[in-house]
């Protein structure tokens, strides 16, 4: 990856000399993210299927996994898109482990 460097801190971004002010690599690796992002949704299935068998144990399998998916769906849009407007609200760069995984 091409990186340029400025007051030691290296951005893969282009232009390559753009002087990005407030720039924080991300130190977090891929699978430690990616493993943060499964264990989230595990959690939220595990919520899901707990309440919805409490409501109604009688539920068919096929309609237990739609209100799975439209629960996860919406925790996706509901965090990543509230984490996106945080951002761009505060105009900081955050480096929390959702932030990262907002980033990758």
């Amino acid at each position: 990856m091409n990186t340029t460097s400025y007051d030691g801190v290296k951005h893969p971004y282009y232009p390559l000399d753009a002087n990005i002010v407030g720039y924080v690599a991300n130190e977090s690796t891929v699978l430690s993210l990616l493993g943060s992002f499964v264990a989230g949704c595990v959690a939220i299935f595990g919520l899901t299927y707990l309440a919805v068998k409490k409501v109604n144990p009688r539920l068919p399998a096929t309609e237990l996994m739609t209100v799975m998916w439209f629960v996860l769906c919406g925790c996706i849009h509901l965090f990543f898109e509230g984490e996106y407007d945080d951002v761009l609200k505060a105009r900081r760069i955050k480096t929390e482990t959702f932030d990262r995984l907002f980033c990758v």
